[in-house]
């Protein structure tokens, strides 16, 4: 009987982001305290005899080494010497290039997975030192909850769980390039670069008195684009607290203080466009999602 393995890559969103000086090495200097949520890809893996073999359910997804799952595959059996190859199935659900790191999770997932299944016991440390050549915010998704992000977003702390939201992200039908949005970014910033505040969020979140009125993102500055604006104030009009920009965009988020109005304002917001209610994980929660399970092969389509 053919053996899989089932894991989940949570989507992440951002509760403060603030960009800085581009560094020698081209990368811009950033703060921010990334945040796990319930929205993922679902990932299938099976061992298979040499090689590395992608298919999605999604035709814009490429399937080649392009791929950050068949990037960070080829990462992993480099460095343990694995003389043996993987087939990955992915159910894709986080959009692509909406702020959301579906590509990075999906990448630090298999990174995790892969490790689990081929018994090899590599820390958080080593996985963490390999997802850093695969992106900058990979290492977030091996470690999920709360985290401090500094550097490049590579350097991570683990944070106390933050309280519960409940939310509904906004996926605007175009996406934003990060590359184009740092670019803005910088273009905005010129001779005024945002010094990083690092000191005060991150004592106010360690102290408790992090709030809602805290969460910042430096990219909400450079959107301009009508559609993506739309879905920002259509957030606004249904009742959120608070409506943030998810990473560098094109993906809007709105927290609802409990499920009853996110029930409510999700009703009204699902009738047209596209959208998805979620919540946020905790760390523990986000474990449970990564770790790799036995499934049989007729649970995968």
């Amino acid at each position: 009987m053919e053996r899989y393995f089932k894991s989940k890559a949570p989507a992440k969103i951002n509760l403060y982001l603030d960009v800085g000086k581009i560094r020698k090495d081209g990368y811009h200097e950033i703060t921010t305290i990334y945040q796990s949520i319930r929205l993922s890809d679902t990932l299938f893996f099976k061992v298979i005899k040499n090689g590395i073999e992608i298919e999605c359910d999604n035709k814009d997804i490429p399937l080649n080494e392009d791929n950050l799952i068949y990037k960070s595959a080829k990462e992993f059996f480099n460095f343990t010497k694995i003389k043996k190859g993987i087939k990955v199935l992915i159910k894709k659900r986080i959009p692509a290039k909406g702020g959301l790191g579906g590509g990075s999770s999906d990448a630090a997932v298999t990174l995790f997975a892969l490790n689990k299944i081929f018994k090899k016991n590599l820390t958080l440390n080593q996985l963490t030192a390999i997802g850093e050549k695969i992106g900058s915010d990979v290492p977030f998704f091996l470690y999920g909850g709360t985290a401090l992000g500094y550097g490049k977003g590579e350097k991570i702390i683990p944070l106390k769980d933050f309280n519960r939201l409940y939310l509904i992200v906004g996926f605007p039908g175009k996406g934003i390039s990060t590359r184009e949005a740092y670019k803005e970014i910088d273009r905005v910033l010129t001779g005024n670069i945002s010094r990083l505040k690092i000191i005060e969020p991150v004592r106010k979140y360690l102290t408790g008195d992090f709030r809602k009125e805290d969460m910042f993102n430096r990219f909400e500055e450079v959107v301009k684009n009508s559609e993506i604006l739309e879905y920002r104030d259509n957030l606004i009009k249904s009742g959120a607290e608070k409506v943030m920009l998810c990473g560098s965009g094109s993906t809007w988020f709105g927290i609802y203080s409990d499920r009853t109005k996110l029930k409510s304002a999700f009703e009204r917001l699902s009738a047209q466009g596209n959208w998805a209610a979620t919540s946020t994980l905790k760390r523990r929660e986000f474990l449970r999602f990564i770790t790799p399970t036995n499934v049989k092969k007729e649970s995968i389509r």
